[in-house]
């Protein structure tokens, strides 16, 4: 099994610049926005699941991102719905989120994202 660090290297080496953004809303008043720049792999998804159907649409696309950055930055961790990600100078909205877990630590994060 991999280790965080090995999954962190591995998106790194093949992933792109993102933003991940948090909004705190009190009251459905925003509060404050805390934004991260990180590595991601961001996945495109293929025709076949397009095809598929079911609760996708063109803009969905899957991101995984690693905990290193997460960690040292402090970031209010996990990623969650209704979080956003920024790719490619655009945002999109997280719809949900897969934590990956050995049985010894959290390894990352699979977002999918609309938008």
């Amino acid at each position: 099994m991999q280790t965080a660090d090995q999954i962190d290297k591995i998106i790194a080496a093949k992933g792109e610049p993102i933003v991940l953004r948090r909004k705190a809303v009190v009251a459905g008043i925003q509060t404050s926005v805390t934004d991260l720049s990180l590595i991601g792999k961001v996945n495109y998804l293929t025709a076949a699941q397009l095809i598929a159907g079911g609760p996708v649409v063109q803009t969905d696309r899957e991101v995984r991102i690693g905990t290193s950055t997460i960690r040292t930055a402090s970031w209010p961790a996990p990623p969650r719905k209704d979080d956003q990600v920024q790719i490619g100078g655009a945002w999109a909205m997280v719809l949900s989120v897969n934590v990956l877990r050995s049985p010894t630590e959290t390894l990352g994060y699979v977002l999918r994202v609309r938008g």
